[in-house]
């Protein structure tokens, strides 16, 4: 590998992925031919010794030696013949061979492969090798004497119980003609059972093989086959059937949830160009108020951190740590980390008896805490704003986040847990993706505690979240 990265981390994860050397520039050419020289001296050692019977197969040379016979083979024919030894016992498609040999079977003559094909055979038959690369039409027959060796226990008894009913009736001394009738006939009747049994078998996977091996998508072969009329092959079938059924709802479910990122993701990019235009606007029109910028560097932030949450949502509980949250610091980082945009929007704060401790995970707690005061900044009035903090103590902590902005319509109430859910507010005094107290619901959800929403329009918005004690977490999690 040539590189100009010269750093220990690169060359490590160079070599860990398979490079032989690494070299960083600038570097000197003899030095890299020598280097070079190096690494075919390692490849010529490393040689794997092949054999096929008491042939041995050389690489490096293309020959095929036995004895004192060298035979020398094309590229192409070497390539069919180590396919071959590599894939032993197994059957290989005209399709696997082409792939193989050219990459892809797309612009590439099917003749050309049979061509190759006939000449490694009489090519081999030189050094003694004859009928050793076999034909099997329509990629592969079960052969009858698979078959019979895959019932060899069912043939076993089968003769066991013939020898049984020989002894049993020479033993009553039947007549020899009465003898020779009984077992032609059960001959005859296990002969046609098995011979039965047998077509049955071959007709339905012979058919599922050919139409699996001509698709593109093998998920579809439950699209093309019948289904079988004997018991194996029906479980096989309904099997199939329901793993197809699986497979599909997994993919709709993934299509789903990709779509709802997609155009999460649209809408946050919109909502967050909002902020930084603003800024640019700022930087351009050379204003120095600091406040306002810091304000819109902070929407920015808030967006950051929802997209953040969202994009891992689904192994986010594996970052959960539940125990004991002094209440009353957390709400004082979340009003230390908006101070700036409750400062440039002159909203006053008020924050009553809060220091008491909470079971929850503090720094998921401050994320909804924080996409709450967010929310209640976004959605002031024009004067007096105000946002008070109080805990309320029944039978557990409850804490209240009381703003007196621009409340919430009693016909949008009910929706604002949900996804993209902006409601007037959102489409008139601000614009919105409808996604922060989707995310506030779920987390509240996964950390157990309960967030309930009052709010009279043009009044005031309070959000309560209630935590549960520690018996809750034993029984539940």
């Amino acid at each position: 590998m040539v590189t100009s990265k010269d750093s220990e981390i690169d060359e490590i994860l160079a070599l860990s992925y398979g490079a032989d050397d690494y070299i960083t520039k600038p570097y000197n050419p003899t030095i890299l031919l020598l280097h070079i020289e190096a690494v075919f001296k390692r490849l010529h050692k490393a040689e794997p010794k092949l054999t096929y019977q008491n042939i041995r197969v050389n690489l490096m040379k293309s020959t095929l030696e036995k004895d004192d016979q060298e035979l020398l083979l094309s590229k192409n024919e070497m390539g069919i013949f180590y396919y071959l030894l590599m894939n032993q016992g197994k059957i290989v498609t005209r399709d696997d061979i082409m792939n193989y040999l050219w990459g892809t079977d797309k612009f590439i003559d099917d003749n050309t492969l049979t061509v190759n094909m006939t000449r490694l055979r009489k090519r081999l038959e030189k050094i003694g090798l004859f009928d050793v690369i076999e034909t099997r039409r329509d990629q592969g027959y079960m052969l009858i004497k698979e078959y019979l060796l895959d019932r060899l226990a069912y043939l076993v008894l089968l003769i066991i119980m013939i020898v049984s009913v020989l002894f049993f009736l020479l033993m009553f001394k039947v007549s020899n003609a009465l003898i020779y009738a009984i077992v032609l006939v059960m001959l005859l009747f296990s002969g046609l059972l098995i011979g039965y049994d047998y077509y049955q078998k071959h007709a339905f996977y012979n058919n599922f093989r050919i139409k699996l091996n001509q698709l593109d998508k093998k998920c579809l072969i439950t699209e093309l086959i019948a289904q079988p009329d004997f018991l194996e092959g029906k479980i096989l079938y309904d099997a199939l059937y329901e793993i197809d059924k699986s497979m599909y709802e997994e993919i709709e479910t993934y299509q789903d949830n990709l779509k709802n990122f997609k155009e999460y993701i649209e809408l946050w990019i919109h909502e967050v160009k909002l902020p930084i235009s603003s800024v640019k606007l700022m930087i351009h029109n050379h204003e120095h108020n600091e406040r306002k910028l810091k304000d819109q560097v902070s929407r920015i932030e808030n967006y950051v951190e929802q997209v953040l949450y969202y994009a891992r949502q689904d192994s986010s509980e594996k970052d959960y740590l539940i125990k004991q949250c002094e209440l009353g610091t957390i709400i004082r980082n979340v009003i230390k980390k908006n101070q700036d945009s409750l400062l440039y929007q002159n909203i006053k704060i008020e924050i009553g008896q809060v220091n008491c401790s909470v079971l929850s995970d503090s720094k998921w707690l401050e994320f909804i805490i924080n996409q709450i005061v967010s929310n209640s900044i976004k959605y002031r009035r024009t004067d007096k704003c105000k946002i008070a903090f109080n805990v309320i103590r029944r039978n557990n902590i409850a804490l209240e986040i009381i703003d007196n902005g621009l409340g919430i319509k009693t016909s949008d109430l009910t929706r604002v847990f949900e996804k993209s859910f902006t409601g007037e507010n959102g489409r008139l005094f601000s614009s919105s993706t409808g996604m922060g107290l989707y995310i506030v619901k779920r987390l509240c959800d996964k950390l157990g505690h309960k967030i309930i929403i009052e709010s009279k329009y043009s009044e005031y918005t309070k959000v309560t979240i209630s935590f549960n004690d520690e018996q809750y977490y034993k029984v539940v999690r």
